[in-house]
């Protein structure tokens, strides 16, 4: 095993190749010694290096960051410090995420898995979002709830190339919503994305979609069954092309499975995959890299789901069950993460110098080669793993709206026309504004393309509300395509 030790941000690498990944450099771990490095790996030689930094923050939970595009670090933070590649406090960050509880006990680390997210700020060069969850707590102090999804904005490009925190938590969604469960995937453009998270005890999810522009839209849709535990949330992730969406939920006792659209930001509810463990609750999920196989672990058992199959729970195949290894303390299954070289890593309940691998994972039952505590850390890691999107998922071609906005293509300008109500039921209506200009038609799609509605329509003079009856249509996510001289302006609608 090689061990690298990392230093202001720079490494010593033997025989390395160039890489174009955000997510190289995995931060673990916590001080298990005074002074001693934390635990990371390196994947810039496309398999892990066991690494170590020597950082001022330790990392009980929340858990995010992003390299250049050269796989260097560039950007880290645990949900209440935010540190740059040189592994010192990001100029304007002092108060980052500090309101609450994190502000009002000066937290020096938040302990809430999947509650943050580094986002590339799209079309802008050096700038990233950070998405984060922030909440208090309430019922007499007994229980604790993110309140909404906040955002800071960082141009690392300010401070002589050491970043700057340009904007501090702003809010993104304001909903109390489900902690362990944010996350992040690209539009079928290959360039915004979409942000999901889950509301509070409910059927809801909540998405915001960034832009070149800003969070230009958030919007809710029911869907799915109602979560009755609203604080201890499993694990959820997307699969690799972003078509899929699962959940591992404490109250069931399996994984949640959903398709999703990543034109419309639509969630059609699957299956709930039950693991039937009489002793323990599912705690971590990941899918295979070509997305079929979906594996699924309570702390001492490991199971893989083909979603390929007709029946996908009668496809469940007991991978592994723990095999009573310490070093010192049991390494119990926990946190998935699929890795830039293919392979899926699952860290350890406890505080161990080990994590699990699935070296086949695209292959069907044991042939996945999974292989107990195969990896050896520089030092000790409990549980966490860094929240990663997949950076490199391109636009989705044939989708209907994998077109960047030109002058003469897919476009969306709020100014331009205005679609209420939100949701609609019967009737729908339409009103243009001053810049547009011969309108021929508008035309509704289903989440897989269809066309359901096509109406001729003459935009007339401005303001004018045009009625469209959609009462045939049945409830869910469409697409709107308003078919002008030269521009076809797309939008999203909701039919309750």
């Amino acid at each position: 095993m090689k061990y690298l030790i990392h230093v202001f941000g720079m490494v010593l690498l033997l025989n390395s190749t160039s890489a174009q990944k955000y997510d190289n450099i995995w931060i673990l771990g916590y001080h298990f010694w005074p002074n001693g490095p934390i635990a990371a790996l390196d994947f810039y030689n496309n398999q892990p290096d066991s690494a170590g930094f020597y950082t001022p923050i330790d990392f009980f939970g929340c858990n995010a960051s992003i390299c250049d595009s050269s796989g260097h670090l560039l950007l880290y933070t645990n949900g209440a410090k935010v540190l740059n590649k040189f592994h010192q406090y990001l100029e304007g960050s002092d108060s980052f995420n500090h309101e609450g509880v994190l502000g009002e006990y000066d937290y020096t680390y938040w302990n809430y898995l999947q509650s943050a997210i580094i986002l590339p700020f799209p079309n802008h060069q050096n700038q990233f979002y950070i998405f984060h969850l922030n909440g208090d707590y309430f019922n007499n102090y007994n229980e604790f709830q993110p309140l909404r999804v906040e955002y800071s904005t960082v141009d690392m490009s300010l401070n002589s190339g050491e970043g700057e925190m340009t904007t501090l938590n702003q809010v993104a969604i304001d909903d109390t919503v489900l902690y362990g469960n944010m996350q992040a995937v690209k539009h079928c453009n290959g360039r915004d994305w979409w942000l999901a998270v889950h509301s509070w005890k409910s059927k809801q999810f909540d998405l915001a979609l960034l832009t070149p522009d800003d969070i230009e839209q958030v919007f809710t849709q029911t869907v799915g069954p109602k979560f009755k535990n609203g604080i201890y949330i499993g694990q959820s992730v997307f699969s690799p092309d972003g078509s899929q969406y699962a959940m591992t939920a404490y109250d069931s006792n399996g994984v949640y499975l959903f398709n999703f659209d990543r034109c419309s930001g639509a969630f059609t509810y699957i299956t709930n995959l039950s693991i039937n463990d009489s002793v323990d609750y599912s705690r971590g999920c990941s899918f295979s890299p070509n997305g079929e196989y979906l594996y699924v672990s309570s702390l001492m058992k490991l199971y893989q789901f083909d979603t390929y199959a007709p029946d996908i729970a009668a496809s469940k195949i007991l991978i592994a069950e723990y095999d009573g290894y310490g070093d010192p303390f049991a390494t119990l299954f926990y946190r998935h993460r699929l890795a830039p070289d293919g392979k899926i890593y699952i860290s350890t309940w406890n505080g161990c110098k080990h994590m699990h691998v699935i070296n086949n994972p695209d292959l069907q039952g044991t042939s996945c080669d999974f292989m107990q505590h195969q990896l050896q850390l520089i030092s000790y890691n409990a549980g966490v793993l860094p929240e990663y999107p997949n950076y490199d998922l391109g636009k989705f071609e044939g989708s209907g709206c994998d077109t960047i906005a030109t002058s003469t293509s897919l476009v969306r300008d709020d100014d331009m026309v205005e679609i209420f109500p939100a949701p609609a039921r019967d009737n729908l209506f339409v009103r243009f504004g001053k810049k547009i200009s011969s309108v021929t038609s508008l035309k509704i799609f289903d989440v897989q393309g269809k066309l359901c509605l096509n109406s001729a329509i003459e935009n007339g003079p401005a303001a004018t509300n045009h009625r469209i009856n959609v009462s045939n249509l049945s409830p869910g996510f469409y697409r709107i395509e308003i078919i002008t001289e030269n521009k076809t302006i797309v939008r999203s609608l909701i039919i309750q």
